[in-house]
């Protein structure tokens, strides 16, 4: 029985040493400086949100991309474009659509 109790002190002793798990890599982007409704401000969302993509794909793509896509080098960009995406106001998701629109941009380009 002693040694019941003596090995759950142990283990509970090492789980309270364990540090605690790092923060999920997160991207983002600064827009509340940009006027959308004019074609420079939405020019620079655009390339804010590709330099942002690539910038988190530059430093945490190999954790990020499954191992079957690691060949796509358009997969890690388009899941991050999405994932800012998915952050926006949808009045920015429009600005954002015509800002590729305004750039003659089609597909996966950034």
């Amino acid at each position: 029985m002693q040694r019941m109790a003596m090995l759950a002190a142990l283990s509970l002793g090492a789980c309270a040493t364990l540090p605690p798990p790092a923060p999920e890599p997160h991207v983002t982007v600064e827009i509340t400086d940009l006027s959308l409704t004019t074609v420079s401000g939405r020019a620079v969302l655009r390339q804010r949100v590709a330099a942002a993509a690539h910038l988190f794909c530059r430093l945490h793509g190999a954790e990020f991309t499954p191992i079957e896509s690691r060949e796509d080098p358009w997969y890690c960009p388009d899941m991050m474009r999405s994932e800012i995406m998915h952050g926006m106001t949808p009045s920015t998701r429009r600005a954002y659509a015509i800002a590729r629109r305004e750039a003659g941009l089609r597909g996966r380009d950034l």
